[in-house]
């Protein structure tokens, strides 16, 4: 299967599951808003779904991978026993974390939101919240397994089921609690075991459920993924540990600035998730088989994630104010809500660039075995990036989009540390061409820019509107500012070939 083939696969299925998770804060900022019950279930559920991004998702995909890759290469069983082992390990450390943190969910939620006003409404939440980390890691090592031999529905496809169950809590179940939040809580459970089902389905299928070992000490192989996973958490993960400190920064300023900065991230996802993490899971494997060319076919992940994610992020920053309003700007959710997401929005574009590419780098250097260079890069980001905050939301009067705002920034810088040392050791040369995709690109961009202009009704049309009307408006410009930037780049000579540096040839094993 070629890189480009298996990006479509796994960009389609996470694109139909970030829409139904736009319908689902769709659903969640009609009936609950922004500030008080909405505020308690964001906060709860931010440490169990970061842990998610960077331990379960991020880390463990990026150690075990290889790992796991070689262990195929050298026989069934020695994989066999490896996915045991690390699932044995996985859930026995995250059993133990669940109840150590249910029982202590007080204090870490005074840690975590310390300005929060619903402080015991948002302990609560967070003991039935939190244990969705053991399902969802379990998830992500499934999914892991089944990409290393080229299968990526199961993956892509499971948090769809998330997505259902909390939508299902909002609309239909909210009303049957005495504190209707406690819906999605529970809808976060059951979204984890939908999940955790559905992958051993696949799983099974293939003939590689793994039998779990409970082994302590564990085995040298897996000491060596732990330590990597490790490293790699801090690599990968510099981003979310920002939006576990912005969070308690965020609890501090005005009440609604964690949901207004939830909505905006959300919709942020969309273009991150699609690009960065499909990117990244389909390029992982084949830089683990052939990490001496890893540098080579980068080279095609860059340009795909550079042509695809600029206009992503100026048209999240032109139809900010749009899109806040045609998505959650229904029921409880108010205009002024909708104009605090917006500017969050806006700044969170500064970002998107930076988010995208750091994934598939990032696996570029676990493939050439260096966890270590991520890490630093990661930590330099990490200080960076809580100065800005200091200075975008206090110095600069900026308020909660001065935390998006700085969040986007470190990301970018994030991904510029990574690619220029990987230039300077020479892993990475980038080949000619790259000024003529530049040219083509800022073209796109100014057609795009032109169109959105042109077509984008004033901000009291979004604040009086219909939901068909903004949302037909919304879809219209979307649609107009794409052909436009395709169109543009088209006229200069840009194809579908420009992207075939990214292909991998195929072996002819374990494909979907």
């Amino acid at each position: 299967m070629s890189l480009l083939r298996a990006f479509g696969t796994v960009s389609g299925l996470t694109l139909v599951s970030r829409v139904l998770g736009l319908l689902r804060d769709v659903a969640l900022a009609s009936v609950f808003g922004a500030g008080g019950a909405a505020d308690a279930f964001f906060a709860a559920f931010r440490l169990p779904n970061t842990l998610r991004r960077f331990t379960a998702e991020g880390a463990l995909t990026q150690a075990f991978v290889p790992a796991y890759s070689r262990a195929r290469a050298e026989g069934e069983l020695g994989a066999e026993r490896l996915a045991g082992e690390v699932c044995g390990v996985l859930t026995g450390a995250l059993f133990l974390l669940s109840a150590v943190a249910m029982v202590f969910a007080p204090y870490v939620i005074a840690v975590l939101a310390p300005g929060i006003a619903e402080e015991e409404l948002t302990a609560s939440l967070f003991r039935v919240t939190f244990p969705y980390i053991l399902p969802v890691s379990l998830v992500a090592l499934f999914a892991a397994m089944l990409n290393a031999r080229r299968r990526f529905f199961a993956g892509a496809s499971a948090p769809v089921w998330l997505n259902v169950c909390l939508i299902a809590a909002a609309l239909w179940l909210s009303p049957l609690f005495a504190q209707p939040v406690f819906a999605l809580a529970w809808g976060v459970a059951a979204g984890g075991v939908a999940q955790l089902l559905w992958t051993v389905l696949f799983l099974g299928k293939a003939g590689a459920l793994p039998r779990p070992r409970f082994c302590f000490p564990p085995s040298p192989a897996v000491r060596r993924m732990l330590a990597k996973m490790l490293q790699s958490a801090l690599a990968a993960g510099a981003t979310q540990i920002n939006l576990l400190i912005n969070l308690a920064v965020a609890s501090l300023l005005a009440a609604g600035s964690i949901s207004w900065l939830y909505y905006a991230d959300r919709v942020m996802e969309l273009p991150a998730g699609m690009l960065g993490a499909a990117l990244a899971t389909v390029a992982l494997p084949a830089f683990s088989r052939a990490p001496e060319r890893a540098g080579e076919m980068l080279d095609g992940v860059l340009r795909l994630a550079v042509f695809l994610a600029l206009p992503a992020a100026a048209g999240m920053a032109l139809l900010s104010l749009p899109l806040a309003s045609a998505l959650f700007g229904y029921g409880a959710f108010g205009a002024r809500d909708a104009e605090m997401t917006a500017a969050a929005l806006r700044a969170y574009s500064a970002g998107v660039l930076g988010l995208v590419l750091v994934r598939p780098v990032v696996a570029c250097y676990f493939a050439r075995g260096d966890a270590k260079t991520p890490v630093y890069a990661a930590l330099a980001t990490l200080a960076a990036t809580q100065v800005m905050n200091l200075i975008f939301v206090w110095g600069l009067d900026m308020a909660h989009a001065g935390i998006a705002l700085a969040v986007g920034l470190g990301a970018c810088a994030n991904a510029g540390i990574l690619l220029a040392v990987l230039v300077l050791r020479g892993w990475y040369a980038p080949p000619p061409g790259w000024g003529t995709l530049a040219v083509r690109i800022v073209v796109g961009l100014s057609a795009m820019t032109v169109v959105l202009h042109l077509l984008t009704p004033a901000a009291g049309f979004w604040a009086g509107a219909g939901a068909w009307e903004k949302g037909g408006t919304l879809l219209g410009c979307v649609v107009a500012g794409g052909a436009a930037y395709f169109f543009g780049a088209f006229l200069c000579g840009a194809r579908a070939g420009d992207f075939r540096l990214a292909l991998f040839a195929d072996d002819g094993r374990d494909t979907e």
